[in-house]
């Protein structure tokens, strides 16, 4: 079907079509596109048909779909795609590396300390570590003798204040070595000792080791119980597994419920090498135990044989498992054959030890309990496939045989039930301990385990807690630098302009995740079609795309009195969770939160543009975060690309000013405003609504009833932000161009003084920038709703364009 517009032009609506007549300005920006320029930048042309039903002269016809669940597939399949791409690079950079003895060093040492950042092990240890027996007059550290050993309770503090807790088995007669027995989490170490009948899939090493002359320490882990995961200042508790509770805190604040056990292991690594070097040191692992064994085995040098049971598998699938497996940039360091090869790497001879093993297995998240909310994140914890397995064997015996040390690994055979055989390096051969011959269970576990746990959780929560109380200065001191560039004495805009840019490259690198946005100049295929029509503007719904299948989507408002060659500014308005860009521009519905915030706009004749955003369908996007986070992405990675598009495609308007491109965002779009014009500084300003807070607290805070630590947005913690920036940290990025925060006193996603107290540094940093005009607050008696006065009194002033319609 073909008809014609005053324009000149033909319009052809089966795009797949022949070329239809055009008239000479239609040629020519067809003619322009060759060179990289959009042939569709009139589009926003005064003389184009509003209400017609066809595309936007120069787009293509958009069909009819659910474009937001469509982003959101299209992610995944992107993500799925770059980590079986990365998987493969990792293996091959490994392999390329090991194979240039003279720069392996190096390189195992970049990536030894790039594996302890991302663990979190930022943190020094304890310099003086001690063991400490722990004892009661009703249960004394002494709890067994054996008649070649003596068992211990015992406590060793690795961080301040923070204890690791388990038991120490001590040979009466001569020690041979030294070993580290890591049971699976929720195994107690009285079960992983011997002393207790261990369950399905629980395994019994410690005795055989103790009679055999090894010194043995049997670390408990933390569980996957939700006991005391909750918050008795607030009453409010929930059914994430310790680990994950303690996982969502720490991971904001740069830290790792895997980093700590992991220091709490390597503590008494260097214990047992502070009292005598000369005997080896051994770690081994089954289950979480093994999971922890081959990163220590990683890590740390002075561990001379590394055994890992049950843990030995593709670690790209870590989405799939319980979110406290999620490990920032993980698949761009090593696999498991990366980690094995780092397990026999060092000075002295060190030998790696792999079996396949069933472990427990159990899905989450846990039942909700009385008393408690849903919140915990979903996962599964399953015994990695035969094939897995193998898979990661074979790469590591390819790296193994390019290193030339063939004789450091072992691969045990598969066993049905559970590992049976141990293997220890004494100083100058292997101890074999068959595990058969265990005695007969003595004692049931002591009524002091569930303390014992307990106090490891609370350990570890109030060490973040901590973190998260002074990180207020850890952040500050890294921008004063900067400040004093601006003091009137020693003013220096060149040297403060370019310490900006690099920590915006470091928030959009290492923080964010940066995607690699198009070349400058490349097209932007736009598709369109009509969505709703005003007596005041045109709505059209929009897909936007540069190359490859991420595309950008929302809808555009076009005013119905544009002028010719008239240059009118933008704002692109911001859905929040779970919204759409339809609700936001929709006046057929007034009584949501954004109050048809884009329509109201458009009527006093902006030109708006309301962009889909990928968080949406709860479970479907939240586990994004998941797949990207071990590839160095997230979320805000692929949102950043797409608002890049949007800003390209905008910026070529006929009747756009390119420089007056505002942004304001409700809720997880506020979230938006705050680190999209952050990084993309073509946004001249921008506005963030009901999200503004001390968000670091918002994440971490078991103070505050509104913490996310008690709800189901289990993809809210960025790795490291704590550490690096808040909202008053990114702000600093978006300055000197014009912010504000609106907020409503009843809006339950903060309270007034978080927010008052994170706004008022960035009103002294506005005026440390001589800028005092260009930044302001308006709080609102209401909830979590667009107010829509001082942020549009804002608009008008800053995007300067009339008030009234």
């Amino acid at each position: 079907m073909t008809r014609r517009c005053p324009l000149g032009i033909i319009h052809n609506d089966n795009p797949g079509g022949a070329f239809p007549a055009v008239s000479l300005r239609a040629t020519m920006n067809l003619v322009r596109s060759l060179f990289g320029i959009s042939f569709f930048i009139f589009i926003f042309s005064n003389n184009m048909v509003h209400g017609q039903e066809g595309p936007l002269p120069g787009t293509k016809l958009l069909p009819e779909d659910d474009y937001a669940k469509k982003m959101v597939q299209v992610i995944r399949a992107d993500l799925l795609k770059e980590t079986d791409k990365v998987k493969q690079a990792t293996h091959q950079r490994w392999l390329a590396a090991v194979g240039i003895p003279n720069e392996l060093p190096n390189y195992i040492a970049q990536q030894r300390a790039a594996l302890r950042h991302s663990l979190g092990m930022i943190d020094p240890l304890i310099e003086s570590l001690r063991i400490e027996l722990v004892g009661t007059l009703e249960q004394p550290a002494l709890w067994h003798q054996g008649p070649d050993y003596s068992v211990y309770h015992i406590r060793w503090e690795y961080l301040p204040g923070v204890y690791g807790r388990g038991l120490l088995l001590e040979p009466k007669g001569k020690v041979v070595a030294n070993a580290i027995c890591l049971p699976d989490a929720g195994t107690a170490p009285e079960v992983a000792a011997g002393l207790v009948l261990p369950g399905e899939h629980e395994s019994a090493f410690g005795i055989p080791l103790a009679t055999a002359g090894v010194r043995v320490f049997i670390p408990e882990l933390i569980n996957r119980d939700d006991q005391f995961s909750g918050s008795t200042l607030v009453n409010r508790w929930t059914n994430q597994p310790h680990r994950e509770f303690i996982y969502r805190m720490a991971y904001e604040m740069g830290r790792h419920v895997i980093g700590y056990e992991l220091q709490s292991i390597l503590a008494l690594v260097r214990y047992c090498q502070a009292k005598d070097p000369t005997l080896s040191m051994n770690v081994v692992g089954i289950g979480e135990g093994g999971h922890l064994a081959l990163f220590a085995g990683a890590i740390d040098e002075q561990i001379r044989h590394t055994m890992v049971v049950g843990s030995f598998g593709d670690q790209t699938k870590r989405w799939q498992q319980p979110i406290d497996r999620n490990i920032w940039a993980l698949h761009q360091i090593a696999n498991s054959s990366a980690l094995g090869f780092l397990c026999i790497h060092g000075k002295a001879p060190r030998t790696l030890a792999i079996q396949q093993a069933p472990t427990r297995t159990a899905t989450f998240p846990l039942p909700v309990k009385p008393q408690r909310s849903a919140g915990g994140a979903p996962g599964k914890l399953e015994p990695i496939p035969a094939e897995e397995y193998a898979a990661q064997v074979e790469q590591l015996q390819a790296l193994v045989r390019a290193g030339g040390k063939e004789q450091s690994i072992t691969a045990l055979p598969a066993n049905d039930t559970t590992f049976d055989e141990i293997i220890i390096r004494t100083d100058n051969a292997s101890l074999k301990l068959a595990n058969t011959a265990m005695p007969k269970p003595l004692a049931t576990i002591p009524s002091s385990a569930a303390e014992r746990q307990q106090l490891l959780v609370q350990d570890q929560i109030a060490f973040t807690q901590r973190a998260w109380r002074n990180s207020d200065a850890v952040r500050q001191a890294q921008f004063d630098p900067l400040l004093k560039h601006l003091q009137p004495a020693s003013r220096n805009d060149a040297a403060y302009q370019q310490g900006i840019e690099q920590a915006r490259s470091f928030f959009w690198e290492e923080v964010i995740g940066k995607i690699p946005l198009a070349p400058a100049g490349t097209n932007v295929e736009a598709s369109s079609r009509l969505w709703k029509e005003t007596p005041r503007w045109t709505g059209y719904e929009i897909q936007l795309r540069t190359s490859g299948e991420i595309f950008a989507y929302g809808i555009l408002l076009l005013p119905k009195n544009l002028k010719p060659k008239e240059r009118r500014p933008v704002v692109v308005c911001q859905h929040g969770l779970e919204g759409t860009a339809q609700v936001v521009c929709d006046p057929e519905l007034p009584s949501t939160p954004y109050r048809a915030q884009g329509a109201q706009l458009a009527d006093l004749g902006y030109i708006v543009f309301s962009p889909q955003n990928p968080y949406i369908g709860k479970d479907d996007f939240r586990v994004l975060q998941r797949m990207a986070n071990p590839l160095k992405r997230s979320l805000f990675s692929y949102i950043i690309y797409q608002h890049d598009i949007i800003l390209r495609w905008l910026k070529l308007g006929a009747n756009v000013d390119a420089k007056r491109i505002g942004f304001y965002g409700l809720s997880y779009g506020g979230k938006t405003a705050m680190r999209v014009p952050a990084v993309l500084p073509d946004y001249c300003l921008s506005i963030c609504s009901a999200d503004f807070n001390e968000w670091i607290g918002k994440n971490v805070s078991l103070g505050l009833r509104s913490s996310y630590m008690f709800t189901g947005e289990y993809e809210m913690p960025e790795f490291q932000l704590g550490q690096t920036f808040n909202y008053a940290e990114m702000a600093y990025l978006i300055a000197p161009r014009p912010f504000m925060v609106e907020r409503g006193h009843d809006d339950g996603v903060g309270i007034d003084e978080m927010v008052a107290y994170e706004y008022a540094k960035v009103r002294r940093y506005y005026a440390r920038l001589q800028k005092p005009d260009a930044t302001r607050i308006e709080f609102f008696d209401g909830g979590h709703v667009i107010h829509g006065k001082g942020t549009f009194e804002f608009l008008a002033q800053h995007l300067q364009w009339p008030t009234k319609k």
